[in-house]
């Protein structure tokens, strides 16, 4: 069995933005502890900065050698599928084929899709066309396509990422609709941080939907995303990510109730909420690290050192 571990370096930035070399140190700390991967995030227009998550990324390839790089998620229908997969077949093809396409459909806010205009209702179908649409471009050979929101003839784009057919495409959410989008389009599902008993009943049915569909769920990658604080105690954990989230999402976050969807306290509680994970069958972790900027580097070694090596 093996579990990867991975880490959002570019994402939300309550505390404001940190200095211009934060994400290089921390991508580079993050390989040589031997992570398995690094993570952005994306909105165009949210309650706190955030750098846009494909530039972030293509920053973060050029920092590292042979750590996979995802996004977790894009939010697919504020782009044109077309710049999607040339953007992302050209950073697969510029970092060696490490890249992890995460996409979602959003709504968190508004203003992301008033920004590109973008009517919000329209968010699920633009995504599944381009989901489909980006998979054949990654083929190489033009593509034609005729949808509700997209129309394309003899399209194709050059050069094709390294990754054959193409990078693995995960889908985040878990909504329904999430869900059946996982299991008839997706690589991998990034769940959306949630306890393990909801996460297992998810997972559960992607399972059936899969086999429903013709697909094996071995063909789909059980990803969760967590935010984590590894402190002296309980309490501190807890009020740490209660903390982190109430100034992520502008609004209050309750100490006790965070302990149900996030990873904290001291080392050994930490592992064990890790495995309550592992167990319903989740083998890629993505940790949003909780600790201001200043100490993210200290936490993230924490981390690594305290929690991590008994996997």
């Amino acid at each position: 069995m093996s579990v990867c571990f991975g880490l959002v370096v570019s994402g939300q930035n309550p505390e404001g933005m940190p200095s211009y070399d934060f994400y290089r140190k921390t991508a580079i700390q993050a390989e040589k502890l031997g992570f398995d991967s690094i993570w952005s995030t994306d909105h165009i227009s949210f309650v706190n900065p955030i750098l846009e998550g494909l530039i972030a990324l293509a920053h973060l390839s050029g920092c590292t050698q042979r750590i996979k790089l995802g996004i977790g998620v894009l939010l697919l229908p504020l782009r044109h599928p077309t710049i999607v997969a040339k953007q992302f077949a050209s950073l697969d093809f510029l970092s060696g084929g490490r890249t992890i396409l995460g996409v979602g459909v959003g709504g968190e806010g508004k203003k992301d899709f008033e920004a590109v205009e973008i009517p919000l209702n329209q968010r699920g179908g633009r995504t599944n066309e381009a989901i489909k649409i980006v998979r054949e471009l990654w083929k190489g050979a033009p593509v034609t396509f005729s949808g509700s929101f997209y129309k394309l003839e003899n399209i194709s784009i050059d050069p094709p990422p390294i990754q054959t057919p193409g990078p693995p495409i995960w889908v985040g959410g878990r909504s329904p609709a999430a869900l059946r989008r996982t299991y008839m389009l997706g690589d991998g599902w990034l769940a959306y941080p949630s306890s393990s008993k909801r996460v297992r009943k998810d997972w559960d049915i992607i399972r059936r939907g899969a086999e429903s569909a013709g697909r094996s769920a071995e063909e789909i990658t059980f990803g969760q995303t967590l935010t984590i604080a590894v402190t002296d105690s309980l309490k501190k954990g807890r009020d740490q990510v209660a903390r982190h989230l109430s100034a992520r999402y502008k609004r209050p976050y309750d100490a006790q109730k965070v302990s149900a969807f996030s990873i904290a306290g001291p080392p050994e509680a930490c592992v064990e909420q890790l495995n309550s994970y592992i167990k319903i069958g989740v083998r890629h972790f993505v940790f949003i690290p909780t600790a201001p900027p200043s100490q993210i580097n200290d936490e993230i070694g924490r981390i690594h050192s305290e929690v991590l090596q008994p996997f």
